[in-house]
């Protein structure tokens, strides 16, 4: 008895020591390591938001503007009005999408949504470069279908990758990331419009409108480079999404690659969805922002352009 506790005794503890050391590094090395990769898709995810994002809120500070000007030296080519109606049509493109938009991310993955996106949000500035007005309501109603695939792609991208305890840094950090499209929108314009304005006389250019006399005038070469820079950017985004890692992060709070519903499935739960009582609630704040959105895009968008 004596010499079997004297051997239990004189067992080494150092080499337990050492395992268990090793052990507790390697999780705390694994934690650290996802948490690096999480914010690294994060990251990623709102460089690849900035990117589509710059050209979509700088071009709808002078849309109206652009449209007028174009319509003043050759009228046939595009509607004075056409920039009101192409709002309409993106914003009524974008709630029927939304309808759709879950179906599709049921049978995808958020990647793919985002990809799509982009290339969505791409083809609109590029119809600037030879402005014809049915390329450019066609370019509106997928504007509004890629802002719906949009935003279901970078819900579904961040809960995928994200756990319970970093999912409200991560949205943070993506958006704040995302935010900084209009420093680089207004740099764009401001250093473009700098560079090539020229002065042109409202007389010259057939306008008959007072207001419209009142808004600062573009030019062929400044649409150009303008919508060039913004095309640019679009496809910059597309490739950020296209690079961005597709590898779920351990103990996700939804993974991306296990489809639970098919498409009907996914449309029949938004439908219920929809008819709620919790959804009908939150009805009159939804009508509220749409308000405000329509204000913002049309009328204030009039104000920013006058000179």
């Amino acid at each position: 008895m004596q010499n079997a506790l004297a051997l239990t005794i004189n067992v080494p503890l150092e080499p337990l020591v050492t395992v268990f050391s090793l052990i507790l590094i390697q999780n705390s090395t694994f934690k650290m390591n996802q948490r690096r990769f999480e914010l690294l898709c994060a990251a990623l995810l709102g460089f690849g938001q900035l990117c589509i994002m710059t050209g979509f809120d700088s071009e709808s500070f002078i849309l109206e503007s652009v449209i007028h000007s174009i319509h003043e030296r050759e009228p046939a080519r595009i509607s004075q009005y056409a920039g009101y109606y192409g709002q309409a049509v993106i914003y009524a493109f974008y709630m029927i999408a939304c309808m759709f938009s879950p179906s599709i991310l049921a049978i995808s993955t958020p990647k793919v949504n985002l990809v799509l996106s982009a290339i969505f949000f791409t083809a609109f500035p590029i119809g600037f470069l030879f402005t014809n007005s049915y390329y450019y309501f066609f370019s509106c109603a997928l504007l509004g279908v890629g802002f719906a695939l949009f935003y279901q792609g970078q819900g579904g991208y961040l809960t995928s990758h994200s756990t319970r305890e970093t999912i409200e840094s991560n949205v943070s950090f993506s958006w704040s990331v995302a935010c900084c499209c209009m420093i680089l929108g207004s740099g764009i314009l401001a250093i473009i419009t700098k560079v090539s304005s020229t002065e042109i006389v409202p007389e010259a250019m057939n306008i008959t409108n007072e207001a419209h006399k009142m808004e600062r005038r573009f030019s062929d070469m400044e649409i150009s480079f303008l919508f060039t820079a913004f095309t640019g950017c679009s496809v910059l985004g597309i490739i950020t999404f296209f690079l961005m890692p597709s590898k779920d992060v351990e103990n996700c709070i939804e993974s991306s690659s296990e489809k639970k519903e098919t498409f009907t499935g996914a449309f029949k739960l938004t439908c219920s969805t929809l008819v709620s009582w919790k959804m009908v609630q939150l009805m009159p704040l939804f009508c509220l922002v749409g308000l405000n959105t329509s204000f913002w895009l049309s009328k204030k968008m009039d104000d920013f352009s006058v000179e």
